[in-house]
Order: C-alpha cells, then sequence, then structure tokens
C-alpha cells in the first residue's frame, strides 16, 4: 500500500498529530507517542510515512494508520487522507469494486461470533473487572461485556458485543485483550471479517426515551463517565465510526463524552452536524483543557503528566 499513500507522506506529521495528540519524542528522523515511545513515525528518508508500533508489533503506511485509528476501510482512509490534505491519492486508486468488495466480505453476527460469546462469561472477579478498576471504570454485571480467558493463540480479553444502534441487532465482537501476568492492556481489535459500521457496545441500558444517551469513542471512556456520573453511555468504537450513527428520533438528545484531540474535535464536529440539522439535541462534553479524554480526567493523567496509566 505505499504507492498508495505516497502523496499523502508530505503530511505524515500533521496527519499523524490530527489522529495520535501531540507525540512525546521527537527526533530528527522520526517522532514518537506513548510513555516509552513505542509508536514511531519516520518523517524523512525513505521510510518518511510509515509508522510501526512497537507494543503490538504492527506497521505501515499512512493508509494503515488512518485504518487502525478509525477503524475504516482502505478505501475510506483514502478518502480520509485526501479530504484532510487535499492530495490525490496514487493511481490507480483503491477501485469502487475492491471497496465494495471489502464491505461485502464483511458479515453480521455469525456461528462464529455466537460461539466466542458464549464462551466468554461475566466480569465479576476476573483479569477483565481488575483491568477496568485500574482504570477507575464501572464494572457492569449484565452487559454487552465480557471476560474472555486465553488459549494458546490469543490473550485474555475483555470483550464486547457490538450491535447495531438502531435496532440492536448483533454485529459483532470487539476485543480489549490483556496481558496475562500483569492485566495491563495487550492491544485492542475487532472479530475479523465481520462488520462494526454503525454499530456500539451498549454498557448501560437507559431507562426512558426521554433520558439522554451518552455516547464516547471508546469503552473505557464509556465506563469512566458511568462510574462518575451514573448515567448510560454506549462505545463507538473510534472517531471514524462516530460519524456513521445516523440521526435517529429514538435518541431525542446525546450527551458527546467527547475527546480533545484534533480526531476527536473534528468526530465530534461531524457527528453533531446532521443530528442537530435532524431536530435532535446535542452536548458536547469536552474534558478539561489538560486532559484528552474523560478516562485522563478520572485517572488524572495530564496531557504532558505521568500520574494515572499508560
Amino acid at each position: 500500500m505505499g504507492t498508495l499513500s505516497a502523496p499523502f507522506t508530505a503530511y505524515a506529521e500533521a496527519v499523524a498529530i490530527t489522529l495520535l495528540g501531540q507525540p512525546t519524542s521527537r527526533g530528527r528522523s522520526e517522532i514518537r507517542w506513548g510513555k516509552k515511545g513505542s509508536l514511531a513515525l519516520s518523517i524523512s528518508g525513505p521510510r518518511a510515512g510509515r509508522f510501526h508500533d512497537y507494543e503490538q508489533s504492527a506497521g505501515g503506511d499512512l493508509i494503515d494508520l488512518v485504518r487502525r485509528e478509525l477503524n475504516v476501510s482502505a478505501h475510506d482512509a483514502s478518502r480520509w487522507l485526501a479530504d484532510r490534505t487535499g492530495a490525490l491519492p496514487s493511481q490507480p486508486m483503491i477501485s469502487a469494486t475492491n471497496a465494495i468488495g471489502e464491505r461485502q466480505g464483511q458479515q453480521r453476527w455469525s456461528g462464529k461470533a455466537e460461539h466466542i460469546w458464549d464462551r466468554a462469561r461475566p466480569l465479576g472477579g476476573t483479569l477483565g473487572q481488575r483491568y477496568l478498576e485500574s482504570r477507575k471504570c464501572y464494572v457492569p454485571e449484565v452487559t454487552d461485556l465480557r471476560y474472555l480467558g486465553g488459549d494458546d493463540r490469543y490473550p485474555p480479553a475483555v470483550v464486547g458485543r457490538v450491535t447495531d444502534f438502531r435496532t440492536g441487532s448483533p454485529m459483532s465482537l470487539t476485543f480489549i485483550r490483556l496481558e496475562a501476568a500483569t492485566g495491563r492492556k495487550h492491544s485492542k481489535g475487532n472479530l475479523r471479517g465481520h462488520l462494526v459500521a454503525g454499530g456500539v457496545v451498549r454498557l448501560l441500558p437507559r431507562v426512558s426515551i426521554a433520558q439522554p444517551l451518552g455516547l464516547a469513542e471508546g469503552i473505557e471512556t464509556a465506563l469512566s463517565v458511568i462510574a462518575e456520573r451514573n448515567v448510560p453511555v454506549w462505545a463507538t468504537l473510534g472517531t471514524g465510526n462516530m460519524a456513521r450513527l445516523s440521526p435517529d428520533s429514538q435518541y431525542p438528545q446525546i450527551n458527546l463524552w467527547a475527546d480533545s484531540n484534533l480526531a476527536g474535535r473534528r468526530a465530534a464536529h461531524d457527528f453533531a452536524c446532521p443530528w442537530t440539522a435532524n431536530g435532535n439535541v446535542v452536548r458536547i462534553m469536552w474534558p478539561p483543557e489538560a486532559f484528552e479524554d474523560w478516562n485522563d480526567v478520572v485517572c488524572g493523567k495530564r496531557r504532558n503528566g505521568s500520574d494515572g496509566h499508560s
């Protein structure tokens, strides 16, 4: 995919900061994010525009980075880059046929998803509960969030059932994978081959239609708000998916617990515009200036500080 992302290479640093926030360190040829600088992006030389995440042993070009951070297809990642940089993608562009084929290859719920979900169990007394409590999150008893023990192929995980925002029908699974020895986050991802666009993880049920519904980008952020405010909040699984949630009259008021980085601000704007035009009330709840998201607020992790989680 390197040739497809080549026109965007000159914008690599700006694109990465939009997606990841301000870097934690900077060198002549690369910039890094994370307390230990585990995610590196080359900004000059033959590898310019390529990133590598040493914690997750993953990397790629700018299209791969957008796909990973916004949870979108390669086609949509290219369009996102073109919209924000003004650069035109290389030719041949990812064809409409390939993009459609990629979506057609994804399915909603399946026997595999059902089998994994049935194997998972409630969070109480598990490594999943300890992880969420370490992040000062509410730990739900009965919800679309469970714990899945590890095996020879995969580490243990907090697993969320992704359901259609409008209908509530199951679509896919999402995983927060944990280090078995320490309980720290190892990685995150979705069930391969299953559609998540337009889906959410319902972390607390709404009591009535008159009650505002909260939305947040990540599971931990949503659970932090529930812990602090005792209000229903669902996770949208990424800023890219947030704008895919179409206006719906069954949710007359949305409280959007937004991230304050550039990607979060753009996603909040992209979400709010069609909803308010539809007559829905959207309240955007920004974290205080010193914090990037609401989980950071609860954990006391300031942008340039070392307190809280990593």
